[in-house]
């Protein structure tokens, strides 16, 4: 049902702005990394073939690429040998990153991966990043807009099958669609939907909280300067949440009585 990124693995292997999100999404992703991120250890889940990462690895001390994508992954490897950029690789689902030892990552940044999974394994998903982080770790996801996203068509650079669709009552069913980069060139990607709530419940749950949300809009200036994004000029249709691992409070011991002074 999901898409199979080994077979179009190479319409994703890019060095410079491609897709939508390129343009109006990740950008807004870098520039929280780099607040958050510098000198740290950080995990890149769904990393595909290595284009946000190899942004990472500009800011972090050590950055890990994870991905199910035999291809992509391939891919991102031939290019580190080029760029020795220091990035390490790694195969897996982020279900299940048994790789990746639990409170070895100081950040995790998820690069819409959180949308392949239904509602009700968001738990899974935001649990294995609060495995894998440190006590004092951060994480930022960047998913399709859970209320904006399936508002409306967005012409031919993001073509839902926007059938049936409730906010509500389409909670874990899985939209197709068709995207056109830049430079004309199609290609297939889905989304389980789940709500906000969905969302937010799968973190608290998780012991994680979240610190912040950013809305991304597609500018009048990007538009104008790339005109395959005109139909989403103005639009938000995606959303990154910050967040932190829950800190753990310090106990008091009530039995403890001050000494008289």
């Amino acid at each position: 049902m999901t898409t199979n990124y080994d077979l179009q693995a190479e319409i994703w292997n890019r060095d410079g702005p491609e897709h939508k999100s390129d343009f109006t999404g990740r950008p807004e992703l870098m520039e929280m990394f780099r607040d958050i991120g510098r000198g740290r250890v950080a995990l890149n889940i769904g990393c595909g073939t290595g284009y946000l990462a190899r942004q990472m690895a500009k800011t972090a001390g050590k950055v890990i690429g994870i991905d199910k994508s035999r291809r992509s992954l391939e891919l991102a490897i031939e290019r580190e040998k080029k760029d020795n950029l220091g990035i390490s690789y790694i195969a897996g689902d982020a279900a299940c990153m048994d790789s990746i030892a639990s409170g070895s990552i100081d950040v995790c940044v998820s690069d819409y991966t959180a949308n392949y999974f239904p509602p009700e394994k968001l738990r899974i998903f935001y649990g294995e990043i609060s495995r894998v982080l440190d006590d004092k770790g951060d994480f930022l996801v960047l998913i399709p807009h859970p209320c904006l996203g399936l508002a409306r068509p967005y012409g031919e650079v993001m073509h839902f099958n926007l059938e049936g669709y409730h906010y509500m009552r389409s909670r874990g069913r899985y939209f197709k669609a068709t995207l056109r980069t830049r430079t004309g060139k199609t290609f297939n990607v889905g989304q389980f939907h789940s709500a906000l709530e969905d969302h937010f419940h799968a973190i608290k749950e998780s012991g994680l909280v979240v610190t912040d949300l950013a809305e991304p809009v597609t500018s009048q200036e990007l538009a104008k300067k790339h005109p395959f994004l005109r139909d989403v000029e103005g639009e938000t249709v995606c959303m990154i949440i910050s967040g932190e691992k829950r800190r753990q409070k310090r106990m008091v011991n009530k039995d403890i009585v001050a000494p008289n002074k």
